[in-house]
């Protein structure tokens, strides 16, 4: 019976073996083994590997109020669930997103004046509705 992997659960691990009920196998009516053949066994105490794991994403940064000029908010993720031990592989992947924040429009320079409509003789004022 040889014992089997040792697979951890954050950090300690178990190992496994059973027997076989073949020494001799049952025959000619004769009854299977009775009971329960199997062991385990605690391994890895302090040096079995533990890969990272993500944790959850942030929530996005604000992006900036009314803004005029292209900007970004981001989001974080830590490896850290679990964190990476005894060897085990760091997280894949990428601990930072970002994404473009919405730009609003805004008033650029005046066009020229349009052409006078109406009796310009007794009109003294333009203006213009922004």
């Amino acid at each position: 019976m040889a014992w089997g992997s040792c697979f951890p659960s954050t950090g300690n691990g178990l190992q496994t073996r059973s027997g076989l009920c073949d020494n001799p196998q049952p025959n000619n009516g004769g009854r299977n083994c009775q009971g329960n053949y199997t062991e385990q066994l605690q391994c890895c105490e302090s040096d079995c590997p533990v890969d990272g794991g993500w944790s959850d994403w942030s929530t996005w940064s604000d992006c900036p109020a009314d803004s005029l000029v292209n900007t970004t908010n981001s989001r974080i993720r830590t490896c850290s669930k679990p964190s990476p031990q005894f060897g085990g592989a760091n997280c894949t992947g990428d601990s930072v997103e970002t994404d473009c924040c919405p730009v609003n429009g805004g008033f650029g320079a005046w066009t020229v004046w349009s052409v006078c409509s109406g009796n310009c003789i007794e009109a003294h004022t333009q203006s213009a509705s922004v």
